[in-house]
């Protein structure tokens, strides 16, 4: 999951003939596990991209946020036992997430490193940004 990420980002940096250190990419969130008020999202606070994951790890869902923390914090509320539970469409049947955190300086590239993964990866759930992007 994250290696396939992570070779995508490199082709992103590549063709922009970007340092690595521009991004941050943070190790997979568990939402039935991880999510409680305590437990903060990686580069929570930062301008950035998140990719929602399926249990099989398939790829449901990429946007982007100028603050992650907050963004994610729509899409989930702590059910019964403290775990995510998905309050729009676009977070059902989500288990993994990872957060990818822009440097300060570079934060206008949360748009468009969204739009490039969403153009490598293709997800069901993004179709009409895909349809944007012909």
């Amino acid at each position: 999951m994250v290696n396939v990420v992570k070779e995508k980002i490199n082709e992103y940096l590549g063709v922009l003939n970007l340092p690595m250190d521009v991004l941050i990419i943070n190790s997979p969130y568990d939402i039935v596990l991880d999510y409680q008020k305590k437990k903060v999202w990686g580069s929570a606070n930062d301008a950035g991209v998140y990719i929602f994951f399926s249990s099989g790890e398939e790829i449901l869902y990429i946007g982007h946020s100028m603050n992650i923390g907050q963004r994610l914090g729509k899409y989930f509320y702590i059910g019964e036992n403290g775990s995510g539970k998905p309050m729009v469409p676009n977070a059902i049947n989500v288990k993994w997430v990872i957060t990818i955190g822009v440097n300060s300086k570079y934060w206008f590239l949360a748009p468009s490193l969204e739009y490039f993964l969403i153009d490598k990866f293709q997800p069901q759930r993004n179709k009409n940004i895909r349809n944007q992007l012909k």
